[in-house]
């Protein structure tokens, strides 16, 4: 992850542990006295951050999967920065044009 604070000798450590984190979207971005974490649209929410998954070795072919192992129900994926639609695919095909 890019921002993180770089704590050892070897700054790669960083990119799985301690791992990602995310807030708590607990504020009201657009004063609608709803909390943003309770609502399900969103425009210009600064606490929605884009979540990029990378693999090496790059490969052209398989399968890869996104897995919560813990606290899944504390978090919300997305298919959009606006909301709209919650995220429900989580395996991909790398063999299968998107």
């Amino acid at each position: 992850m890019q921002s993180l604070p770089e704590e050892s000798e070897n700054p790669s450590d960083n990119e799985t542990n301690p791992g990602a984190f995310v807030l708590l979207n607990y504020d009201d971005d657009n004063n609608n006295s709803k909390r943003d974490m309770d609502e399900t649209s969103a425009s210009g929410d600064k606490d929605i951050i884009p979540v990029s998954i990378s693999y090496f070795p790059k490969m052209t072919e398989g399968e890869i999967s996104l897995e919560i192992v813990s606290g899944s129900d504390k978090i919300k994926l997305w298919e959009t920065q606006n909301k709209g639609s919650l995220l429900e695919k989580t395996k991909w095909n790398l063999t299968a044009k998107s």
